[in-house]
């Protein structure tokens, strides 16, 4: 009910469609507008191999005879439908050719490998047990969805303007309680503060996946209505950027995957906001303390890039890059960088994914928000937080 109530207030109607159309306007320049051949890709593909999937054995061949036919392309005369369509195909096989002869070379180490360290060893089982996987795939043309893979892997405009309706949304969780001096009469209410307060939270984190679904859903809307979807059961490892990465995961999963960490941070951002709302009856301080925060977390993020090498403090940019993966906002920036290379922390000698870690230290910090902020809204420390006014009894 409550989030229905905050969702349905005008200006948050306001700021959601705002938020949607900046998405949009920054999605579609992105869209290559190139119509995927996806017949004559399919048809080429046939003719090489038949109905065998592209694999390490038998691309290679195919790969070299593609790469030979267009060296005899002259492209000031333009392309026809099937140099366009080998083309493409050259594209993706070049960055499986990279992904391969990778995954080839790590093995080599490995089996000259000392495994005496028990995490060194469990490192290269487990890429062992990986890069000896067959990477197939049936070559379907990928179209524009790597286009939703670079909507998602931190749009800085998407980001900004998402993390600003969420820090809008959620301080109304609290703070309008001081709208009709509401706050005094949270003791007496029939569920009881406790309640109250569980309920605030689960709306909280509700708000910010909603703004990570939405961001998805324009994302993916965006290519299905001005692109062309294409390639989704085919490997990471054929998009640009991705040819190192070490899950045999394919860009469906990849998009999957980017969505949920985007909805999960989301909800963590939202909830460590909402308690921090807790101890303002302002919005205006409430909002320029969240900005504060959010901008801070973003220069550490973008240190790098915000300054020449002349100018980089080299000190300060190697403590950042420490920081930076321990930051919430470091998931919603660029999820890509957790799967792009095998980056993986020891702890107990098991290999951890950075992003596991990243999440799990949030939640350790969202833990200790929520305790915070359930003694001060919950027990009687509020009233440190407050102004009485005059002739105004507190029960809080």
């Amino acid at each position: 009910m409550e989030f229905k109530k905050i969702i349905y207030k005008k200006i948050n109607i306001i700021m959601i469609a705002i938020m949607i159309l900046i998405f949009i306007i920054t999605g579609i320049p992105k869209i290559s507008n190139i119509t995927e051949n996806n017949g004559l890709i399919g048809k080429i593909c046939v003719n090489e191999l038949g109905d065998n999937e592209i694999n390490k054995n038998n691309y290679k061949d195919f790969y070299l005879s593609l790469e030979e036919e267009q060296k005899d392309i002259d492209l000031s005369k333009g392309l026809t439908d099937e140099q366009d369509a080998s083309l493409k195909i050259v594209s993706d096989l070049r960055f499986y050719n990279m992904a391969i002869e990778y995954r080839e070379m790590v093995l080599r180490q490995i089996e000259n490998a000392d495994n005496n360290d028990k995490y060194r060893k469990r490192v290269n089982n487990y890429l062992k047990r990986n890069f000896s996987d067959n990477l197939s795939f049936k070559e379907e043309g990928i179209g524009d969805t790597r286009t939703i893979i670079e909507l998602l892997n931190g749009d800085l405009y998407s980001d900004i303007i998402a993390l600003l309706c969420i820090i809008c949304i959620v301080g109304q969780i609290f703070i309008s309680e001081y709208t009709n001096y509401n706050y005094l009469l949270t003791k007496t209410t029939y569920f009881g503060i406790k309640k109250v307060y569980k309920r605030k939270i689960f709306v909280a984190a509700l708000i910010g996946g909603t703004v990570g679904i939405i961001q998805t859903l324009c994302a993916v809307l965006i290519v299905v209505i001005k692109g062309n979807v294409g390639g989704l059961l085919m490997p990471i490892q054929v998009v640009s950027g991705f040819e190192l990465c070490p899950y045999n995961i394919s860009i469906g999963e990849t998009i999957l995957i980017f969505a949920l960490l985007k909805i999960m941070s989301y909800s963590i951002i939202a909830v460590i906001l909402s308690q921090i709302s807790i101890f303002f009856k302002k919005d205006i301080f409430y909002i320029m303390t969240s900005v504060i925060l959010i901008g801070s977390m973003y220069w550490i993020m973008n240190y790098n890039r915000m300054y020449s090498e002349e100018t980089i403090i080299e000190s300060r940019y190697e403590m950042f890059e420490k920081i930076r993966k321990y930051m919430i906002v470091a998931i919603v920036g660029a999820p890509s960088s957790y799967i792009k290379k095998f980056k993986t922390v020891n702890i107990f000698n098991l290999p951890v994914n950075y992003a596991v870690l990243n999440i799990f230290v949030n939640l350790i910090i969202l833990s200790i928000c929520i305790i915070i902020g359930y003694n001060v809204y919950c027990g009687n420390r509020r009233k440190i937080f407050i102004k009485k006014v005059k002739g105004e009894k507190l029960v809080c």
